[in-house]
């Protein structure tokens, strides 16, 4: 009897292979998280139904970072590199700098041709679809709104989204966002956490929109 090891071919995916499975994973992942926020916004849900929800929200993450760090390997061509698609999308005038003519402004763009043509596309595909095949109606607003408005509507009040900057980086942070992560890591650090100490950690997650700064 032959003593020789026995070889067996492994066949990986292709790099389109695992992009398909990777857009897959990523509608999973935001309907996931629509299900998470919608689950801490209702009162009536409990700590374990969302501690599951939250669980299986990092999972399907995690398996998808996986995949992408598979197919940077399958492919490396195809590895994103994020300066370089800046500076292309600059270069071919996707986008411009706002009043760029006089300064420019830090964080505002104006849309390029190519990038004019590209939006016309997008909604004219959206209206063939909500409009034409579910014959819903168009409306489109001004871009403006009185201050009235929006004392009345409690923005100028209430809706304020608080920030707060890392010391050492200087990085800066949505406080809300910031203080639900940090929930979620200690829950999930403990998980024999007394439910009625979980529950409280939980309503305060709830509520992080709406604290003030007083």
């Amino acid at each position: 009897k032959s003593t020789q090891p026995k070889t067996f071919d492994v066949i990986m995916p292709s790099a389109d292979e695992l992009q398909d499975e990777i857009d897959a994973l990523n509608a999973q992942i935001t309907k996931q998280g629509s299900l998470v926020r919608e689950l801490k916004k209702q009162s009536s849900s409990n700590a374990e139904d969302i501690a599951s929800a939250v669980e299986q929200l990092k999972k399907l993450k995690i398996e998808a970072e996986t995949l992408r760090k598979q197919k940077e390997v399958a492919d490396p061509t195809k590895a994103f590199n994020r300066k370089v698609f800046d500076e292309l999308i600059l270069r071919k005038m996707f986008i411009v700098p706002s009043f760029e003519i006089h300064g420019g402004v830090k964080g505002l763009f104006d849309l390029g041709p190519p990038a004019c043509a590209l939006k016309a596309a997008m909604v004219d595909v959206w209206r063939k679809h909500f409009v034409l095949a579910e014959s819903m109606l168009e409306m489109e607003c001004t871009c403006l709104t009185p201050e009235v408005v929006l004392k009345t509507s409690g923005h100028v009040e209430r809706f304020t989204d608080l920030m707060v900057k890392d010391p050492v980086s200087g990085e800066c942070f949505r406080a809300d966002k910031l203080l639900e992560d940090v929930i979620d890591e200690l829950l999930e650090a403990n998980p024999d956490m007394p439910n009625e100490e979980r529950e409280e950690h939980l309503r305060v997650q709830r509520q992080a929109d709406a604290f003030s700064p007083a």
